[in-house]
């Protein structure tokens, strides 16, 4: 096996080759691989090439893992993160501690950025291998099955698709129905205006809006036949919620839903019969870091004591354990149920 280096990407070419390496790896069906490598490029492409990590073996890229953009909603502040994503290493190459050197590249690079956690979307915690580089699984998997009860009275809701022109109302929806949740991605303009984009399913009736008269009231998003995510604007939760229970009742006998126990409509939909599969597990989810354990401490002093913030100094983030005991002390002892994301972020 040839030798190789681990470093940031210098040129155009060595990102066509790293994001081909992902293709191939991600497959196996290669064109479906390509145009979903090709759809995140362009949709978010490298502002800054020292995000974009490779392992260079000779003038070939075997390797790549990427840093983007994001935030969360801790406490009263907001934590910035390094979103770990397109992570690959080429067959021929693996066991050969080159993932590892990509994660400990990831993590510098992370550090210099000044992100104060490192979150990998969609990844478990597993066979040991995030636990030693500091990483908890953090996350739950829901499923609710709710019995739709037949309708009662005027539904004054109308349902209609994306719309480009309210990316502004989705958003206002999002931080109304969603601010406050532990640990939840913040949104920008940009994404709303590329999210139906980002998955194909997503421009064919996934997402849906919920209208009154000429007025948005919301919206939800709903995949193979479970409802991921629902947002209204203030007051119009009740017209939302009947969007959605319209909407299985056209389609089946039954609603599933996938949305955090502490989100609004999980509670107002308990009151139907229904069953509950939940799997609460700090390797579920996705996979988080504490990057710099002193500037989160800072970010949370409001939510701690003298005493809590002078233990902060004693932990380990590299320690499993600690880093599971730090972020629960993060989300101010919220975490004892872990968060649970919205499929929507890891797009």
């Amino acid at each position: 096996m040839m030798a190789f280096e681990v470093r940031a990407a210098r040129t155009e070419g060595e990102v066509a080759q790293a994001y081909e390496v992902a293709t191939r790896v991600f497959g196996p069906n290669y064109h479906e691989s390509r145009a979903t490598k090709d759809r995140m490029l362009r949709l978010e492409p490298p502002t800054d090439l020292r995000d974009l990590l490779v392992a260079v073996a000779g003038d070939e890229v075997v390797g790549v893992l990427r840093i983007v953009d994001r935030d969360v909603e801790l406490g009263s502040g907001v934590a910035r993160v390094g979103g770990i994503t397109t992570g690959a290493v080429r067959p021929d190459f693996r066991r050969s501690g080159c993932g590892w050197k990509l994660f400990e590249a990831s993590i510098e690079r992370s550090r210099e950025r000044g992100d104060l956690l490192s979150i990998g979307f969609a990844r478990r915690a597993m066979d040991g291998y995030y636990p030693r580089l500091g990483y908890v699984g953090l996350g739950g998997h829901v499923k609710n099955t709710y019995t739709v009860p037949s309708a009662q009275g005027d539904n004054p809701a109308i349902v209609t698709a994306f719309d480009p022109e309210l990316i502004g109302a989705y958003g206002a929806a999002y931080d109304n129905t969603y601010g406050g949740l532990t640990m939840r991605f913040m949104r920008t303009t940009s994404w709303w205006a590329s999210l139906r984009d980002r998955s194909p399913w997503l421009r064919a009736d996934g997402f849906v809006t919920v209208m009154v008269e000429d007025t948005p009231a919301g919206y939800y998003v709903e995949h193979g036949g479970t409802v991921m995510e629902a947002a209204w604007l203030p007051g119009q939760m009740p017209l939302v919620a009947s969007a959605v229970l319209a909407g299985a009742r056209a389609r089946r006998s039954e609603l599933s839903t996938s949305l955090s126990p502490s989100h609004p409509l999980s509670a107002t939909l308990a009151a139907l019969n229904h069953t509950t599969s939940m799997r609460r597990a700090w390797d579920g989810g996705h996979i988080v870091r504490i990057v710099d354990r002193d500037g989160l401490a800072a970010l949370l002093a409001e939510h701690c004591s003298a005493d809590e913030r002078a233990a902060w100094r004693s932990f380990d983030v590299r320690s499993h354990v600690d880093a599971r005991n730090l972020l629960m002390l993060a989300a101010a002892g919220s975490m004892s149920s872990p968060p649970v994301w919205s499929e929507l972020d890891a797009l």
